[in-house]
């Protein structure tokens, strides 16, 4: 694999970052794509969402569409923090999921604690933006979300969701107070479960929605728990989970990615084992999240996320840090590892650029003519990290040839 291209698609505007909310086709068999676009205003507060329509496969976009803004409530705003969407060819259906939680009339930055609502749409293609949404906290107390989201169709026609969820305080309360540690278990109280919510088509426009058991993970593997799931069904019919770990407590603990199974269509899953390459090595990764991308052509699975490949060890708060470069590698399926030999880097901050240049929040899909893989990311941090320079990232487009 290598990169065909980078371009910029979206410049920075002032003070925010142009963000992806999804990118799918939206046409069984021609080249229609729908790109929801958005605009970073602070930390994880995403606003002024808009849609393009392209019908010619992205070579030009019809003039945008508003899709989703935030808006006042009583004692705070309404806000938005990810999208994600998967489109259903053999019913021509669009489905969009959409993160909502209510924040405090601040610029400070998405704030732990205040629930989130889980806002999915079903509907044809050209009447998702008036079809009334579902919105549901799925009887979690901190409400189920959805980050850095890549739906997947299974064999079954069922839809496949990674979601995840905040634990509450022991005291059944929920942590308001940012990324505090449980003096009692020496854990964060924004300690992560993930699972998969599963949906199953009634008819074309009922969608039934079950909530998967959490991902089991033993004591001491991630002071974070676990977030951000990347889900692939592999050729035996199993389920993989990778997923984003934290080692921020223990530095001297690796910190990588985690891999569970299912093997009963995603309803439990295998107690999250650190990811491992091919030849047995164990690759440090930043807490960062990932996707799968599936060849069209030819059925070979490829994983696309960081990877501590330039010598630096995970570090920072939450071990969110370095998120530079980002990778691609082939995936062998019989054990779900990473092919160590064939591991690509797509892109990495360049010598001029700050060393925390950030390359994670992406998305991706492959193109149906070209059969590349395309990633559309902002790269936060490009132009530095003095106050808000962070949020002055163009978006772009890459361009991967595809083994």
């Amino acid at each position: 694999m290598h990169t065909l291209s980078r371009r910029v698609v979206v410049p920075h505007g002032p003070g925010r970052a142009a963000v992806v909310g999804f990118l799918t086709y939206v046409h069984p068999s021609l080249p229609h794509l729908l790109w929801r676009q958005g605009w970073e205003v602070a930390d994880d507060i995403h606003d002024d969402f808009v849609d393009r329509l392209s019908v010619d496969n992205g070579r030009t976009w019809q003039p945008p569409v508003t899709a989703i803004r935030n808006y006042p409530i009583p004692g705070g705003l309404m806000v938005h923090t990810e999208n994600a969407a998967l489109y259903v060819p053999q019913r021509n259906r669009l489905l969009t999921f959409t993160n909502m939680s209510c924040q405090p009339l601040n610029k400070e930055g998405f704030q732990l604690g205040h629930g989130y609502q889980l806002r999915i749409v079903v509907s044809a293609p050209d009447h998702y933006l008036t079809t009334p949404p579902f919105l549901s906290t799925f009887d979690k107390p901190q409400g189920l979300c959805i980050s850095f989201c890549h739906p997947l169709l299974d064999r079954r026609g069922r839809i496949l969701v990674p979601v995840q969820w905040q634990s509450p305080d022991p005291d059944g309360a929920l942590a308001r107070m940012g990324i505090r540690v449980n003096p009692a278990t020496g854990l964060t109280l924004d300690y992560g479960c993930s699972a998969l919510l599963i949906g199953e088509f009634a008819s074309d426009d009922v969608v039934h929605w079950t909530v998967s058991q959490p991902v089991p993970l033993a004591p001491g593997l991630s002071s974070r728990g676990l977030y951000e799931g990347a889900v692939a069904e592999l050729p035996d019919g199993r389920l993989a989970l990778i997923l984003r770990g934290a080692n921020h407590l223990w530095p001297e603990r690796p910190g990588c990615k985690y891999l569970s199974f299912s093997r009963d269509a995603g309803l439990t899953w295998s107690s999250a084992q650190p990811l491992h390459c091919d030849d047995g090595s164990l690759i440090e990764s930043s807490s960062t999240g990932s996707a799968f991308l599936r060849d069209r052509r030819n059925g070979q699975l490829y994983w696309i996320g960081n990877l501590c490949i330039d010598g630096r060890r995970p570090y920072s708060w939450g071990s969110n840090m370095p998120r530079s470069p980002i990778v691609i590698a082939r995936v062998r399926e019989d054990d779900c590892t990473i092919v160590r030999s064939s591991i690509a880097v797509i892109d990495r901050a360049a010598p001029h650029e700050h060393p925390d240049t950030q390359m994670s929040n992406f998305k991706v899909y492959q193109d149906r003519l070209t059969h590349e893989a395309v990633i559309y990311l902002p790269r936060y941090g490009e132009r530095g990290y003095n106050g808000l320079d962070w949020l002055l990232a163009d978006h772009y487009e890459y361009r991967v040839h595809l083994d």
